[in-house]
This record gives C-alpha cells, structure tokens and sequence, in this order.
C-alpha cells in the first residue's frame, strides 16, 4: 500500500464520517447504515449511503464537504454520483 493511498483512503473514511455525524444530528438510525457500510470495509458505498440519506434528510453539507465528495466520486459511481448531484442542487438552491 503506498502512501497515496493511504491518504486517499483515511480522506474518504474522514469524509464518511462527517457525513455520519451530521446525518445523526437529524437520524440516527441513518447514521448507523452509514457507519456499516464503513465497518464493513467499503468506504465508497459508505459515502453513496451518506451523501443518499444527506439528500434524504436535508441534511446541510457545507461547500467544502460537498467539493471533497466530488473529488472522491468516480463516473462509474453510479447512483452515489446522481444523488450528489441532487444534493449539490439543493445546497446551490438554500444558498
């Protein structure tokens, strides 16, 4: 494992867990499907679950969260993808 990955990775988990601490503000339930899907080794399906109940929630992701999310996001991410956008929608419509 080099270091870039490394980094890459523990970026994504921190992000993850951003995304879990705000959905518990307003779910906890939602928050704990998040923290899961972590645990149980896949932090990018982690972030599709995080940025999906955020949407779900109207949970307020900050620019920067969302602009990290979209770095960390892939074309072929596929429904996580379509839900940032949304999300992206809606934060662009509260602002």
């Amino acid at each position: 494992m080099t270091n870039s990955y490394h980094d890459s990775t523990s970026s994504l988990v921190e992000l993850v867990g951003k995304y879990a601490r705000r959905i518990d503000r307003v779910n906890h339930e939602h928050a704990v499907d998040v923290l899961q899907d972590l645990d149980s080794g896949e932090p990018t399906i982690a972030l599709g679950t995080g940025i999906f109940y955020a949407r779900e929630d109207g949970i307020d992701v900050p620019p920067d969260m969302l602009a990290q999310t979209g770095r960390e996001l892939d074309p072929e991410d596929g429904y996580a993808l379509e839900a940032y956008r949304d999300l992206m929608k809606k934060s662009r419509a509260i602002a």
